[in-house]
């Protein structure tokens, strides 16, 4: 079973690995989850994905370009933002960490 987790842990990283935005990954030794530093992937982000109703976002599909303090009056977190990304963009489902902390 374990080997079964590990081979699962360890195509997930070789995924993210292939994703075209800058994430430092951090993979736990005795777990299943991975934790990504998304701090470079910000700016690339498409600005929609920080706020709540992204289909009212005036050219919501450009890229930030600047860092999330830098963003005028964001409605959620870049944790949050970045999962709304990849759930709609590519498909993919993250827990984001700022979740753990409301």
């Amino acid at each position: 079973m374990l080997k079964r987790f590990e081979s699962n842990r360890n195509m997930l990283v070789d995924h993210f690995s292939k994703i075209d935005m800058p994430i430092k990954l951090t993979v736990a030794e005795g777990g299943f989850f991975i934790i990504g530093d998304i701090q470079e992937t910000v700016p690339k982000i498409p600005k929609k994905y920080f706020f709540l109703d992204i289909d009212k976002v005036e050219e919501g599909d450009i890229p930030i370009g600047c860092t999330f303090d830098e963003l005028e009056n964001p409605e959620v977190t870049p944790d949050v933002a970045f999962a709304k990304y990849l759930a709609i963009e590519r498909g993919v489902s993250i827990i984001p960490l700022s979740s753990f902390f409301i």
